[in-house]
């Protein structure tokens, strides 16, 4: 649920194709598919909003939406 949540937010942000997204690693960097500081906070509000949650100043820059796998350390962080 949380990776399909997070592909899905990030769809539609980058207009990049689901399957798109699907292949990528969860390691891959999300700037070469169109992320940039302002989609970076974009895209944190619309997690704040998708998941019901007030992120913490410190979690607000970019370095926590890079990967796929540093996305869902910070929803693991709000949601655990």
């Amino acid at each position: 649920m949380k990776k399909e949540i997070i592909l899905n937010l990030l769809t539609g942000l980058l207009n990049i194709s689901i399957e798109e997204l699907k292949n990528l690693k969860d390691t891959d960097d999300l700037c070469t598919f169109g992320l940039t500081s302002i989609k970076a906070l974009e895209f944190l509000v619309l997690l704040e909003e998708e998941m019901q949650v007030k992120l913490n100043e410190e979690d607000i820059y970019i370095s926590k939406v890079l990967t796929l796998n540093s996305i869902s350390k910070l929803i693991d962080k709000y949601t655990e």
